[in-house]
């Protein structure tokens, strides 16, 4: 009898070992897939002046994750704007909490949100709406009425110091903050002429050519481009061109 029991311990403790190292293996396969499911899930969202609330529907609408918070720890009324092209949800998340003081853990398939601990609360400037862009990049040309390039023509993001000039062609491309964004573009001799992208990747820009911005630019014979009421010497004009007298 002592023996049946000893044989019988025995393949009890072999039993609830085994049984121990397969749940061991079942999660951490779990744990290994819901980590791979969220380090490769990628979305793409272009939502302007919507709720937190409304973005994280929209997020579980493309994924499986779910999202649980508190309503009086997160303020999910929140406006924010998000334009992502295939990114990860974890780094669209980084991007909208990044000024909001929320945390997330991801368990399995859901994202846990709650307060970030020991930060200062924010003034009033940081809480007014959060504004999240993606780099936007806009390509075009740019012609004259004749429908010729200019080249050199000068493009600018308005309210921005981010700009480029058109190659021989007239051709450029420019990334902007985001699908909204102005383009000033200006051209000596030309009218400035200020264009909204409007989500467009591609656009034709036609300047038309300014009365007197012509007329007062001159070439001296050192070709230097000025005013002609800045011209500091005497000028005269042999046979419709006008050359500068020393």
């Amino acid at each position: 009898m002592p023996g049946r029991k000893f044989r019988f311990r025995l393949q009890y403790d072999l039993k609830m070992k085994l049984t121990t190292l397969l749940l061991l293996i079942v999660s951490l396969f779990q744990i290994h897939a819901n980590e791979t499911y969220g380090q490769k899930t990628k979305i793409t969202l272009n939502l302007e002046n919507v709720s937190i609330e409304n973005v994280l529907n929209k997020i579980e609408s493309l994924t499986e994750f779910k999202f649980m918070y508190n309503d009086k720890e997160v303020d999910y009324k929140k406006i924010v704007s998000v334009n992502a092209d295939k990114e990860l949800v974890t780094t669209i998340l980084d991007r909208i909490f990044s000024e909001m003081r929320i945390a997330y853990e991801v368990l399995d398939k859901q994202i846990v949100l709650k307060p970030e601990k020991n930060i200062l609360p924010q003034t009033k400037e940081q809480e007014k709406k959060v504004e999240v862009f993606q780099p936007f990049k806009v390509s075009g040309t740019i012609l004259d009425s004749d429908g010729s390039p200019l080249p050199g023509a000068n493009v600018l993001e308005k309210g921005t110091t981010n700009g480029t000039q058109s190659d021989f062609d007239g051709n450029f491309i420019l990334d902007v903050n985001g699908p909204n964004a102005v383009l000033v573009v200006s051209y000596i001799g030309f009218t400035t002429t200020e264009m909204a992208v409007n989500g467009q990747t591609d656009v034709s820009v036609t300047l038309e050519e300014s009365a007197t911005g012509l007329s007062e630019v001159v070439v001296t014979a050192l070709g230097i481009k000025r005013e002609k009421k800045s011209l500091g010497y005497a000028s005269q004009e042999l046979d419709g061109e006008q050359v500068s007298a020393a």
